[in-house]
């Protein structure tokens, strides 16, 4: 989890006029904040309870859950805009290659 420095730091950068920060910029910080610390296996876990048959999916509505309720929660919004960006209207979420993304990013 990034320190409250960090999070000063990344809401600076992303400074729009507006003081709202894109999922690009979200997905960014959090690769930044924990390059070094998680791997693709490691973050894997967090969703493994959801996926029961190891296929790297969850359901849609369970990947919302757990954005914008589990640990640095993410708004709406926020949520809805990954979905949108790594889910072309599939009702499942293959967490995996989100996972893949954002530690490429």
């Amino acid at each position: 989890a990034p320190t409250e420095l960090q999070v000063s730091q990344y809401l600076a950068e992303a400074g729009g006029p507006d003081g709202k920060v894109t999922s690009d910029q979200v997905l960014s910080f959090c690769v930044r904040t924990g390059k070094d610390e998680s791997t693709l296996e490691e973050l894997s876990l967090f969703f493994a309870p959801f996926d029961p048959d190891e296929k790297g999916l969850v359901p849609k509505h369970v990947f919302r859950n757990l954005m914008t309720n589990v640990g640095e929660c993410f708004s709406a919004e926020q949520v809805d805009e990954m979905i949108a960006d790594i889910c072309a209207g599939a009702d499942e979420i293959d967490y995996k290659n989100f996972l893949s993304v954002i530690l490429q990013r």
